[in-house]
Formats: structure tokens, sequence, C-alpha cells
């Protein structure tokens, strides 16, 4: 094995704990809380994990992690804001030996679906604008 693909083990590996961590913590609503107000940006942050690191187990802890922070404040609109669902319909087009990430994926989809038919076009062009991220999402082209 190559000196570059064994430290990019080492660095997934290492990327996987910490998400890991992350997801554990998940489990606590003070924790959940505080990763969606922090200022360091995690929900945005495990989203760009989603969108860079093939790895599955990565990918699987990330995505229950941002399921368990659904549930906290502003966490739709921040994933929504960071580009969530562009990374997801990525992901439904994956093929995916561990069955827990199609799961995910779809209720997460769903839930930020929902979410976004029910904020303002208003709102979640704030939360795109202040994510640097504008995209053509449904709360959009809904009449309402």
């Amino acid at each position: 094995m190559s000196g570059q693909s064994s430290s990019s083990a080492t660095a997934v590996q290492f990327l996987y704990q910490v998400v890991y961590a992350l997801w554990g913590l998940s489990y606590l609503p003070e924790a959940r809380t505080e990763m969606v107000t922090s200022k360091v940006g995690v929900v945005t942050k495990l989203v760009e994990i989603l969108r860079g690191v093939q790895k599955e187990k990565v990918v699987r802890v990330a995505l229950a992690c941002l399921r368990n922070l659904l549930v906290a404040d502003t966490a739709a609109s921040d994933m929504v804001a960071a580009g969530i669902v562009k990374v997801l319909v990525g992901l439904q087009q994956r093929k995916m030996a561990d069955e827990d990430i199609p799961e995910d994926v779809e209720y997460m989809y769903n839930t930020l679906q929902a979410s976004m038919a029910t904020m303002s076009s208003f709102d979640v062009y704030k939360k795109e604008l202040m994510g640097g991220k504008l995209e053509w999402s449904p709360s959009h082209k809904s009449e309402v």
C-alpha cells in the first residue's frame, strides 16, 4: 500500500470516529441543541461530509447524526441551506451495501420536503442566502 492511500485511509477512519462521536452525542437533547446552534456549523459540516466522502460507514453515521438533529430547533432549515436535498437525491441513486443508508435517506428526504413546504419562500431564501447556496427548491416552486 502506498503512503498516500494509507494516509487517506487513516483520514477516513479518523473522520468516521469523529462523526461517530457526534452521532452518539446527538441522542442527548442538550448536545443536539448545541450542535445546531453552535457557530462551528456542525450541520453544514456534516452535509459537506456527506457530499464529499464515499465510504459507506462514514455516510451511515453522518446520516444517522443528521436524522437525530432534525428534531432540533433550526436544523431542518440549516440542512436545506447547506444543500442537503441535492446530496440526498445523489445518495438515492447510489447502490449501497448498507441497508440503513437508503432508509435514512428516504426518511430525511421526505421529512425535509414536508418541512420545506411549511417554510415560507423567504425563510428558505434567507437560509440559502446566508449559507451561500441558492437552489431552486420546492418552496420556491410551491404556490403557497
